[in-house]
């Protein structure tokens, strides 16, 4: 078994060093140069690719709680403009020409929604 687990390891490291050396890896080894830089003579009784991989967790994080924010605040502009108030979502058909007609009544309106995101 310990054969088949130092195998996998090493074509994980194969497959890993593929990412990293290609051409369109360049937000990768930014990503990886941060988190080193992050860390580099931090203190703790923590290996420095664990503190690594800690900052970078940390950061992935953050991003997606900026992205949620972000989303909740869009979403309370759009209940400020009070556009789908007139919507009867039952009746929506996402395939239908009833939804359609009242998508192409909000696309067309797209520069009051735009002017109401906008931070």
């Amino acid at each position: 078994m310990q054969g088949g687990a130092d195998e996998l390891l090493l074509l994980m490291e194969k497959k890993a060093k593929k990412y990293i050396k290609t051409r369109d890896s360049s937000k990768l080894q930014d990503l990886l140069r941060w988190a080193h830089r992050a860390t580099d003579g931090s203190a703790g009784n923590f290996k420095s690719v664990g503190k690594r991989a800690d900052a970078i967790a940390n950061a992935y994080v953050i991003a997606n709680a900026n992205t949620i924010a972000n989303a909740i605040d869009s979403a309370r502009k759009l209940e400020k403009l009070e556009i789908f108030n007139n919507v009867n979502w039952e009746q929506c058909d996402f395939v239908g020409s009833g939804f359609n007609s009242q998508l192409k009544h909000l696309i067309l309106n797209k520069n009051r929604f735009f002017a109401a995101i906008a931070p």
